[in-house]
C-alpha cells in the first residue's frame, strides 16, 4: 500500500479522468447518492447526464445495492420528505424572527424610515421566502424519479454477491471496521444498512475482475474519509477557478480501497464526484454537456451562456480593423517581393532551427511568439518566416505547422503591416512553388488564411499577390481577393448516364466547368477526392472543389440545388487541371506571308476574354489568348484539354502593382 504524498493539480485529474474514461477497458459504476442527485437536478440536465452516458458505450452501471438502496428511498419519499422538513424548519425560524422583532422594530431600526416600517419589509421577505418553499413543495418528483428509474433498469447488473455474503456479512463488515478498513467504516454506527458501500463494493470488485476492466471509476456523492484520503490539496488554476471559485480537494481514493482493488481485480481507481464529474463533461465538449456541468459548478445560466458562446469567427474579428491602420502600395509591393526573393535569413533560419529542436525547445521558440514580439519583427524576416512556416504545415504536423497557425491566429492582433507580412508570406507560399506559380494553391491552413482577405489591414497585400499572379499568367482558376461577392456553383446531371441519385456531368464555379471525364490524372478523380465515394452531398462536391482551387468556401453559392442533396460519383469523372496559357505573340513578330497585307503594328489577333468576379481577383483571372487556344468554359464538359507551356517569360522589370493604381506621390522602388 501506497499513501499518497502530493496530489496531482485538479486540471490534471480531470484530464486523466477523461482519458480513462475514453479507454475501452474503463468500466463505470453508479452509486446510490449520485442516482439520488440525478432524481433532484432539472429535467434538461438530466438528459445531459444520459447523452453523457452513452458515449462510455456499455460501461457504465448500477450495482445491484446501488438499485435497491434507490428503491428502497423511492418508496419512502425520502427526496420529498426532505424537502418538507427543510421547509417546515425555515417557516417556524420566520414565524419565531418576524414575532421576535415585533417589539424591537418599535424603534427606528431603519434610518431615514418611518418606526415599525422593518416590520413590514420583513413581512415581504417571508412572504418571498413562503412563495419559494410553495415552489420547492410543488416538485414532480414522480416524473423524475421515472427518468432516473428507467435510466437505471438499462445499465443494471444482472449479477450480485449480495445474497451469498449475507451470511458472513457481519462478521466480515465488523472485521473491517473494527479496523477501519473502507469503504463504510464511518456508517458502523448505523442500525440499518451499516454494511451498504461495502456490499456495493464487492459488487464492483467481482463485476470488474469478470470484465477484466483496467480502471475503475466510481460515481459518487459521499466524500467521507472512509471512501477519501484527506488532508491533501493543491490551488486549482485559473482556467478552474472561473468556472468555480472554490474546487474541493481531488478526489484520491483511500489507500486501501487501491490496494485491494489492484490486488483482487488487477485494475486502477478513480473516484469521481459531481463537482469533478462536471469538470470531465466540460473539459469532453462544454457545448454538449455544459448545461449539467454548469449545475455542478454552480454556474448561473447567464454565465454559461457566456462560456460557452463561440468565440467570433475570423470575419468578425478581420472587420474591426482600425480604418486607419492600413497599408500603402509600396509596402505590399515589398512584402511580395520579399516572399518571390525568399532569401535566408539569420533570424528565420534559427527560428527554423528551434523548431527542429528538442520539444521543449521548440515549445519554448513558439510561446515565444506573442504579439509584442511579432510586432517588434523585421517585417522582411516575418514575411519570409510565414511563407516557409506555411510551405512546412502543408508537409503535415510539426512545431512549423503549430507556430504557423499561432502566426495566422494573431493577424488581428498586430498592426497592418506585420499582418501583411504574413499574409503575403503564406499567399506566395499557396500559390508558387520555387519561384513559378502552381496551378493550385496547396496547404492546410489555405481556407483560414484566406478567411482574413476582408482585414483592411492586408487587402493591398491580397491585391499585390493577385496582380503578380495575374502577371506572370497563373493558371489558377481563383486569385485572391477582398471581395465577399457570391460565386455562384451549378451543379449539371450527366445525360448520358441514368442513375439514383443523379450523377454529376459537369460542376461550374460561375462560368468556368471544372470537371473533365476522363480524369487527366488518377488523384484527380472526383470520387478519389472525395475519400473513394460513390456518393456525395452538394455540400459535399462544392466543399472539395472550393478546397482544391483555393476559393473561399464562404462565397461559393449553389444555385438550383440543396446543400444535403446527393449526387452519384462516376468513375470516369475527374477534376480538369487548368495549365499556364500561352503568351500571345504579335503580328510584327511572325513571318508574313507573301502579298500579305500590311498589318497595325499594334494589331493582336486574339479574343480578349474577361470572366473576372471583380478587378482585384476572383474565379478565372483576365487573360489575353490566341482565337486557337478557347476559354476552357467553351469547351464541351467532357473533352480534354490539350495543356501548354508558357512561350514568353514575363519580363522582369514588369511592375507587381499596376502604375495606375498608384495614389498621387507614390512610385515604385
Amino acid at each position: 500500500m501506497l499513501i499518497p504524498v502530493e496530489v496531482e493539480p485538479a486540471e490534471g485529474f480531470i484530464a486523466r479522468a477523461q482519458v480513462a474514461l475514453a479507454d475501452s477497458k474503463t468500466h463505470v459504476y453508479v452509486d446510490t447518492s449520485l442516482l439520488m442527485w440525478l432524481a433532484a437536478v432539472g429535467p434538461s440536465s438530466r438528459a445531459v447526464f444520459i447523452d453523457w452516458a452513452s458515449t462510455l458505450n456499455g460501461r457504465i452501471h448500477v450495482p445491484a445495492w446501488s438499485v435497491h438502496e434507490f428503491y428502497r428511498h423511492h418508496q419512502r419519499k425520502t427526496q420529498v420528505n426532505e424537502i418538507a422538513e427543510k421547509c417546515s424548519a425555515v417557516e417556524k425560524a420566520l414565524k419565531d424572527l418576524k414575532s421576535l422583532m415585533r417589539v424591537y422594530a418599535d424603534g427606528p431600526l431603519v434610518p431615514d424610515k418611518p418606526e415599525m416600517s422593518f416590520v413590514g419589509d420583513l413581512e415581504a421577505a417571508a412572504a418571498n421566502v413562503e412563495s419559494a418553499m410553495r415552489i420547492a413543495q410543488g416538485w414532480n418528483y414522480e416524473a423524475a424519479a421515472f427518468e432516473v428509474i428507467k435510466w437505471m433498469n438499462t445499465h443494471a447488473l444482472a449479477a450480485t454477491r449480495a445474497f451469498d455474503a449475507f451470511a458472513s456479512l457481519k462478521q466480515r463488515g465488523g472485521a473491517r471496521y473494527g479496523h477501519e478498513v473502507p469503504p463504510g467504516f464511518e456508517d458502523g454506527h448505523k442500525v440499518t444498512n451499516r454494511f451498504g458501500d461495502l456490499i456495493f463494493w464487492e459488487d464492483v470488485i467481482a463485476d470488474a475482475s469478470t470484465r477484466a476492466a483496467a480502471t475503475v471509476v466510481v460515481l459518487t456523492r459521499d466524500r467521507k474519509e472512509d471512501w477519501f484520503s484527506s488532508g491533501l490539496e493543491r490551488e486549482p488554476s485559473e482556467d478552474l477557478r472561473r468556472l468555480r471559485g472554490r474546487w474541493n480537494p481531488v478526489p484520491v481514493p483511500h489507500p486501501m480501497l487501491t490496494l485491494e482493488i489492484r490486488t483482487t481485480a488487477n485494475a486502477a481507481l478513480i473516484l469521481l464526484d459531481e463537482l469533478y464529474m462536471g469538470g470531465v463533461m466540460w473539459l469532453a465538449d462544454k457545448n454538449r454537456f455544459g448545461r449539467l456541468a454548469a449545475v455542478t459548478f454552480g454556474m448561473d445560466l447567464a454565465r454559461l451562456e457566456a462560456a460557452t458562446r463561440p468565440p467570433p469567427g475570423i470575419a468578425e474579428r478581420a472587420a474591426k480593423r482600425d480604418a486607419v491602420d492600413t497599408l500603402g502600395l509600396l509596402e505590399a509591393n515589398r512584402i511580395i517581393k520579399a516572399a518571390r526573393a525568399d532569401e535566408d535569413r539569420a533570424a528565420v533560419l534559427k527560428t527554423i532551427a528551434d523548431l527542429q529542436g528538442q520539444a521543449p525547445e521548440a515549445e519554448a521558440t513558439i510561446d515565444s511568439f506573442t504579439a509584442e514580439s511579432i510586432s517588434a519583427m523585421d517585417p522582411a524576416d516575418l514575411t519570409v518566416l510565414a511563407k516557409r512556416l506555411y510551405d512546412n504545415a502543408h508537409l503535415g504536423p510539426s512545431a512549423a505547422a503549430t507556430l504557423a497557425r499561432r502566426l495566422l491566429d494573431g493577424i488581428d492582433k498586430v498592426n497592418s503591416l506585420h499582418a501583411s507580412a504574413i499574409v503575403g508570406g503564406m499567399l506566395v507560399a499557396a500559390y508558387f512553388e520555387e519561384g513559378v506559380a502552381r496551378a493550385t494553391p496547396v496547404g492546410q491552413l489555405l481556407q483560414e488564411l484566406l478567411e482574413w482577405r476582408v482585414d483592411k489591414g492586408v487587402d493591398r497585400t491580397i491585391g499585390a499577390v493577385s496582380r503578380e499572379l495575374k502577371r506572370v499568367r497563373s493558371p489558377a482558376l481563383y486569385r485572391p481577393s477582398a471581395s465577399t461577392d457570391w460565386i455562384d456553383v451549378r451543379i449539371d446531371a450527366s445525360e448520358p448516364v441514368t442513375t439514383t441519385p443523379v450523377a454529376v456531368g459537369q460542376i461550374y464555379v460561375g462560368p468556368q466547368g471544372v470537371l473533365t471525364d476522363p480524369p487527366i490524372q488518377p488523384e484527380l478523380a472526383l470520387s478519389k477526392m472525395l475519400g473513394g465515394a460513390k456518393k456525395a452531398t452538394v455540400s459535399e462536391l462544392v466543399s472539395v472543389i472550393g478546397r482544391h482551387h483555393g476559393i473561399p468556401l464562404s462565397i461559393l453559392r449553389v444555385i438550383d440545388a440543396e446543400g444535403d442533396e446527393e449526387r452519384t460519383i462516376l468513375s470516369s469523372t475527374g477534376v480538369d487541371r487548368f495549365e499556364p496559357l500561352r503568351q500571345p505573340k504579335r503580328v510584327q513578330d511572325e513571318p508574313l506571308p507573301e502579298n500579305a497585307p500590311m498589318a497595325n503594328a499594334d494589331a493582336q489577333p486574339v479574343a480578349e476574354v474577361t470572366i473576372d468576379v471583380d478587378p482585384g481577383g476572383g474565379v478565372a483571372p483576365v487573360e489575353t489568348v490566341s482565337a486557337a487556344e478557347a476559354p476552357r468554359a467553351a469547351r464541351p464538359p467532357t473533352a480534354k484539354h490539350p495543356g501548354g507551356e508558357t512561350d514568353e517569360v514575363p519580363d522582369e522589370d514588369d511592375d507587381l502593382v499596376d502604375n495606375d493604381d498608384l495614389t498621387d506621390g507614390e512610385d515604385l522602388e
